[in-house]
């Protein structure tokens, strides 16, 4: 009878969530059986605590996770990290928003470009770079140095015209962007330091854990970025805000690398969607892999 194998989350969009102790490159060794069981173990419940499907016609993004094989060979020497996630992408309503932006982008994308004024300051400084190349070629200093300054003020010019056009472009992009179409969801174990948002707030407890959550953001590479919710299994997590914010707890010492010290678990979703997410998850399943 074959083993069964279990899924794992690739997730396209800034997550991967793999196991830290499997590398692609660099020195490894086979993995001991009793490492392989505490990943196989852990694995089966991780997929099994978070919610099985996300919202209905949302693209599911999932990959398939193979037996572990190989590790670092220190690895014995830290606690056994493990990662499983999943995201949900409601492609329909980005689609439809990232339309409407062009639409409305386009015809002021057409307007700045035939604006008589940058057209105005580009042909003068052509005319200066002109000028400039002559001045150089005749080893004329002054007039190189004062060229060079009044092309520096037509550039400043130039720059502020583009930076008001970029600055209307992106407040239109900001208030149309789609918002609630994107779900990440990841538990990490023995993952003992995560970097933080510095929105970041505590928030009532989760399943009696500690619990942070920090802002959405709007992004002008990635559009609307939601905020995400933190939280935290084990004992003595703090919050830290010294050289950036980020949530720690210290190692135990003395203890098997398999054991499980501590847990995160995070959404990135729409506040409302994150707290439906989080209802789903099974807690009593995550609490009983900590071994206190």
């Amino acid at each position: 009878m074959k083993k069964p194998r279990f899924s794992i989350l690739v997730v396209i969009m800034n997550i991967i969530l793999i196991s830290s102790l499997v590398f692609a490159d660099g020195e490894t060794r086979k993995a001991t059986q009793k490492e392989k069981d505490f990943y196989r173990m852990v694995m089966e419940t991780l997929i099994k605590a978070l919610p099985a499907t996300g919202p209905e016609g949302w693209r599911e993004e999932k990959g398939q996770f193979e037996e572990l094989e190989l590790v670092t060979p220190d690895c014995e020497k830290y606690p056994f990290r493990v990662s499983y996630g999943a995201s949900w992408t409601d492609d329909t309503r980005k689609q439809a928003a990232d339309e409407e932006i062009q639409k409305v982008l386009a015809p002021k994308m057409m307007s700045n470009s035939s604006n008589p004024e940058l057209k105005r300051l580009m042909e003068q400084n052509d005319k200066l770079a002109k000028e400039f190349g002559d001045a150089i070629g005749k080893n004329d200093k002054p007039t190189v140095e004062r060229l060079q300054k009044e092309m520096n003020a037509l550039s400043k010019k130039f720059q502020a015209i583009t930076d008001a056009n970029d600055k209307e472009s992106d407040s239109i992009m900001e208030k149309m962007s789609a918002r609630d179409v994107s779900i990440k969801v990841g538990i990490q174990v023995n993952n003992l330091s995560e970097g933080l948002n510095e929105s970041v707030v505590q928030e009532a407890p989760v399943a009696g854990c500690l619990t942070y959550r920090s802002q959405g953001e709007w992004t002008k590479n990635n559009g609307w970025l939601e905020g995400t919710t933190y939280v935290l299994f084990g004992k003595g997590w703090q919050l830290k805000t010294d050289g950036g914010t980020s949530i720690e707890t210290k190692e135990r010492k003395g203890i098997p690398s398999t054991t499980v010290q501590a847990i995160i678990v995070w959404v990135q979703a729409d506040p409302a969607r994150a707290k439906q997410v989080l209802e789903k998850i099974d807690w009593n399943a995550l609490k009983k892999l900590i071994q206190n």
